[in-house]
């Protein structure tokens, strides 16, 4: 009896293993997510954090499909959930430059802590958490991210400000 309960559980965490690494590993899957109605969005929200997850945890690369896939979910996500309001400074185009891979990584932050601060933390301290992870992100050499001035500027304020408060 014992051994059947086992087997059980064993079968019960691999299949659900396959299942979430099956989702997280083809991204193919994301356009028949439907995104129409409110509660499409709100049913949608556990694809965004896979898709942020992804992102996040992997180096910018060029050609990368999954990566595209994810950051495109994750934009159209954004645009048309009832449920949040996205509010995108206007230095946000300044700080990425023209690097859209790394546009995709703020947008990734920014929808992930949105989504896991829902009731929390106000929308000033979201975009704080948000910057810092995604300064963190780029200034990782194995991320291989192209900084631009203004990244390298406000990675050094960040450094300074850290310095001051020891």
């Amino acid at each position: 009896m014992k051994d059947l309960k086992l087997r059980i559980l064993f079968l019960f965490f691999l299949l659900s293993f396959i299942t979430i690494q099956g989702f997280a590993q083809n991204f193919s899957k994301l356009d028949k997510i439907p995104l129409k109605e409110d509660a499409d969005y709100k049913k949608a929200e556990k694809a965004v954090l896979q898709c942020a997850k992804y992102i996040i945890t992997n180096p910018i690369q060029k050609d990368d499909k999954k990566r595209k896939s994810a950051e495109n979910f994750i934009s159209k996500w954004m645009a048309g959930t009832p449920h949040f309001t996205f509010s995108i400074d206007y230095a946000l185009p300044q700080i990425v430059g023209n690097n859209g891979e790394v546009l995709g990584v703020y947008l990734a932050y920014y929808s992930k802590y949105t989504i896991e601060n829902t009731g929390g933390d106000d929308n000033d301290d979201i975009l704080k958490r948000t910057l810092m992870s995604f300064l963190e992100y780029c200034k990782n050499p194995s991320n291989k991210v192209e900084m631009t001035d203004i990244m390298k500027q406000l990675i050094e304020q960040e450094r300074d400000s850290r310095f001051q408060t020891l």
